[in-house]
């Protein structure tokens, strides 16, 4: 469930914006596809995604997302691709399991 970002400006000066093209991707505006960069590493653009508003939301969404998953302990699956990666998301799992 990876986020998507895209630059305003794509192409040469006046070429209308990129348009939404479902939840994780976008398209040019005349429907042809855009360039791909993986961006990793240092001096790689961030973006910060606030998805909780306080401890309290933050420990919400966990409980919920550990329990009732069809896996040995309930909690969402560690064998998706690219999950080993988002470490802050599995040491609040960890966390949450723990009580």
């Amino acid at each position: 469930n990876g986020k998507c970002a895209v630059r305003t400006q794509v192409g040469p000066r006046g070429e209308l914006p990129p348009l939404p093209a479902g939840v994780h991707g976008f398209i040019r505006d005349g429907g042809m596809g855009l360039y791909t960069l993986l961006c990793k590493g240092p001096g790689a653009p961030v973006m910060l995604h606030y998805c909780n508003c306080g401890f309290a939301d933050w420990c919400r969404k966990y409980e919920i997302l550990c329990q009732n998953h069809g896996t040995a302990d309930g909690a969402f699956s560690t064998d998706r691709e690219g999950i080993a990666e988002v470490r802050s998301h599995l040491a609040a799992r960890q966390l949450t399991l723990q009580g």
